[in-house]
């Protein structure tokens, strides 16, 4: 009989590729992830590793438990969800990146302290890929995510584990000041202007810069932040431009809203761990989210 713990420890080693980085993302020591491999082996009957000049491999074997360990795990948080009670209490830990934290979490958990008083959500800020290994580490149970046209972001919509869930096409709309030489002008006409975005390796700058570059130019950032509240400001005062989601639109004073070209849309989603879908509480957290979005209104 195999152990479901150290079936994932396994699963982990096949996703992360070392003993460090399993022992880092389960908060476990670099040895007791080796024992446990090492007591997985034994119940198996063979070798699950193999050494690859200085760095530990999987087998064929290993390969192929690894699949069945996914199934398995899969399994026992749908047991898991299937034995919960139908009442909506207990914790449940959100991540989520800041312009949803500031424009529909708050509406959300408003709403959620009034139908289910025997619930907490409690919040974190993280940006996607940090929250994934967050999620799969079940140091969170629910993570929002989001996906632009124009780039390819660590997403969840192909990923082994997990459940995603569809919450809204948000529109990214250019902001530009109230008054001055950037106000009111497209997007291919500010190709000097100075700009406020977020760094390029995070999903919404990635988008913003390949935006800018399929209007022809390389934009000039001379604010670089992932807080889009002080990106808007930035444009309040005169001093930048900045692309942001359509959701922060409605919060924002002083500064003009000018349609991109195609207009283009943020996909957000929520993604829970595989099996765990059926949960009442993370079903209405999921829903209250959903009903805090404009669309859901």
């Amino acid at each position: 009989m195999f152990n479901l713990q150290r079936l994932r420890v396994l699963s982990e080693f096949a996703r992360l590729g070392t003993v460090g980085a399993v022992a880092a993302q389960l908060n476990y020591t670099h040895s007791a992830i080796s024992q446990q491999l090492a007591q997985l082996e034994a119940e198996a009957g063979c070798p699950l590793t193999e050494r690859d000049g200085r760095r530990l491999r999987l087998t064929a074997k290993g390969e192929q438990l690894v699949d069945y360990a996914e199934r398995l795990l899969a399994l026992a948080r749908e047991a898991e969800a299937a034995m919960a009670t139908e009442e909506v209490r207990g914790t449940v830990r959100l991540g989520s990146f800041q312009s949803v934290l500031s424009g529909v979490v708050p509406t959300a958990i408003a709403e959620l302290a009034q139908r289910h008083p025997g619930l907490t959500v409690r919040v974190f800020q993280r940006e996607l890929a940090e929250g994934l290994d967050d999620l799969r580490a079940r140091r969170l149970d629910l993570l929002l995510g989001e996906e632009f046209s124009l780039t390819a972001t660590v997403g969840a919509s192909a990923a082994s584990g997990l459940h995603r869930e569809h919450l809204v096409d948000d529109p990214w709309v250019l902001i530009t000041p109230p008054s001055g030489p950037w106000s009111a002008r497209e997007l291919g006409e500010l190709a000097a202007a100075p700009w406020a975005l977020d760094p390029p390796g995070t999903p919404p700058g990635s988008w913003a810069h390949a935006a800018c570059w399929h209007a022809g130019f390389s934009p000039r950032v001379v604010y670089e932040t992932i807080d889009p509240m002080l990106q808007a400001q930035l444009v309040a005062d005169g001093h930048a431009v900045a692309m942001v989601s359509g959701l922060l639109v409605p919060h924002l004073e002083g500064v003009r809203r000018v349609r991109l070209p195609g207009d283009p849309t943020r996909r957000l989603y929520s993604v829970v761990n595989a099996g765990r879908e059926h949960l009442p509480a993370l079903r209405a957290v999921r829903a209250a989210l959903a009903r805090a979005l404009p669309a859901g209104r």
